[in-house]
């Protein structure tokens, strides 16, 4: 009867924090209402509040008088988002597909049609002219959808390697030995297994493209726009494929934050104080990333502590070495260094300037490691041993034991792996920002768990793709590039945005999960 009482007593905290939490959530919504019937001139005076002195309906007679422009302006946009992220996953998919099946003749002429038009293309005007005069679409709605939705060539070959390195042959063999047709087997096999990915694709072509249309005056819509979300988050995408590993062993990781802040402030302090060069500081800094890893693996392996636990630990113990070391930032001066942070390497394609100079959009080294290391993890976890055992591990424990394998070292290694990633990732981390401090790369971790689950991968483990934390990784630099172009929102924005679609991606997973239950 005790033990009733004391989980009705929980019930009742975990649902007055729920209601507390809906009521934050649902305050900014009540104050715009409220602003929205103050009188202009008390809104002026006063400024908002929840409760108005001076109510007037004047702006809601103003929307009642022009409900016809505002009314198309609105089904107009609605139409648009749904139809153009719909025929752009659909394209996608459909063209992805045949590219990952090994036995199509062509797919590899048609996979360098697909990359060949991603680094070189006629520019605005040539598009303007071919849109226009050829086909057509000028002052239609089709002017909307097609230039901007139609397809993309990154997010083809994006899909083509999640089929490839996620969807086992042996499905698809099984499937056609029962006489499945190629569409029977896209349709039944490939789109259900690949759902996570699809929303998340969707999700970010949505963002993307509604940042180019509303910001386009400001640029938004350039090349380098694009390739700055790779720039500004190399680093985080090599630390979120490092935790898509343990997450899909049912680990966690959150100490990866401070071991970024740690590798950076080390290598500031061996290059600039220490006069140590670039190569033996670099080495250290992995050494670090690794020696965090074994670590933390042998406590979770080997001595069966929760990971919460240890990495809580881990991530206080490297956010005060970096404190021990120097509570002053130490900004990086060493010119090998230096010359490594502002290398680029120049695309054949970019933006004509007003002038009419051409201004050629590039990348940095950071973004080669960065893309270099989510092919490599997504050939480990496809084509490798110990990737089907991370999967066996994460689906089910208990199984794996039984099927023989050696759980407690793969659950090491997938932490040691993750600890070198973190190390690399704060060195990627580093080369933008050229300084090591405190603060440095707070909260990083949970970037980079929400750029996974956003990404497709599951909490409780057994799921999950680089690719798909590689979508993740751009949706959180696409909110952040949309927060930054408007210019009046707070940066933490991008961190209550972030949360809300952890939250939501969350629940999908819930979902799908209790469906697969009651499926069983």
């Amino acid at each position: 009867m005790k033990k009733l009482t004391s989980e009705k007593r929980f019930m009742y905290i975990c649902l007055i924090i729920l209601l507390v939490f809906t009521a934050i959530c649902i305050a900014p919504f009540l104050l715009m209402f409220a602003a929205s019937i103050t009188d202009e001139q008390t809104l002026l005076k006063e400024g908002y509040r929840f409760w108005p002195s001076s109510v007037s309906f004047d702006t809601y007679r103003y929307l009642w008088a022009k409900r016809e422009t505002i009314g198309r302006a609105y089904i107009i946009s609605i139409l648009v988002t749904f139809v153009g992220t719909t025929i752009n996953v659909m394209i996608t998919s459909l063209f992805g597909y045949p590219l990952s099946r090994k036995d199509f003749k062509w797919r590899n002429v048609f996979a360098f049609i697909v990359f060949f038009t991603m680094l070189f293309n006629g520019g605005m005007t040539a598009s303007y002219i071919i849109w226009t005069r050829t086909f057509h679409i000028k002052n239609t709605i089709w002017a909307l959808l097609l230039p901007n939705y139609l397809m993309g060539g990154m997010n083809v070959l994006m899909v083509r390697n999640y089929y490839t390195a996620s969807i086992p042959d042996s499905i698809l063999e099984a499937a056609r030995i029962d006489g499945a047709t190629e569409m029977q087997i896209y349709r039944k096999i490939l789109v259900p297994l690949s759902k996570p990915v699809m929303i998340t694709i969707a999700l970010f072509v949505v963002m993307y493209v509604a940042g180019m249309i509303v910001f386009a005056d400001k640029g938004f819509a350039k090349p380098q726009m694009f390739l700055n979300l790779f720039v500004s988050n190399a680093g985080l995408l090599v630390i979120a494929c490092g935790l898509t590993i343990v997450m899909i062993t049912g680990g966690i990781d959150i100490s990866v934050g401070s071991v970024t802040a740690l590798v950076c402030m080390v290598l500031a302090d061996l290059m600039e104080n220490k006069g140590v060069n670039a190569y033996a500081a670099v080495l250290v800094a992995l050494l670090i990333g690794v020696a965090f890893g074994i670590v933390q693996g042998f406590l979770v392996a080997y001595l069966d502590i929760q990971p919460f636990i240890v990495t809580l630990a881990g991530m206080f113990f490297g956010r005060g070495l970096t404190a021990i070391i120097s509570t002053d930032m130490i900004s990086i001066k060493n010119e090998l260094f230096l010359k490594w942070a502002n290398y680029r390497f120049y695309m054949p394609f970019g933006s004509t300037s007003k002038k009419g100079k051409f201004i050629p959009a590039y990348i940095p080294p950071t973004v080669v490691i960065a893309l270099i290391v989510v092919i490599l993890i997504a050939v480990l976890l496809k084509y490798r041993k110990f990737g089907r055992k991370l999967y066996a591990i994460g689906g089910s424990r208990q199984s794996a034991l039984m099927m023989g394998l050696n759980v407690k070292k793969t659950i090491f290694n997938a932490y040691v792996l993750d600890g070198f990633l973190a190390g690399l990732g704060g060195f990627l981390f580093c080369l933008n920002s050229c300084a090591g401090f405190v603060e440095q790369a707070k909260g990083l971790e949970m970037d980079a768990i929400s750029s996974a689950v956003i990404g497709g991968t599951l909490l409780s483990g057994g799921v999950g793709t680089p690719i798909g934390t590689l979508f993740g990784v751009l949706i959180k630099g696409t909110i952040s590039s949309l927060i930054t172009t408007q210019g009046t929102l707070s940066s933490w924005w991008t961190r209550i945005i972030l949360s809300a679609l952890l939250c939501f991606f969350i629940v999908i997973q819930s979902v799908v999960a209790s469906m697969k239950k009651k499926a069983k």
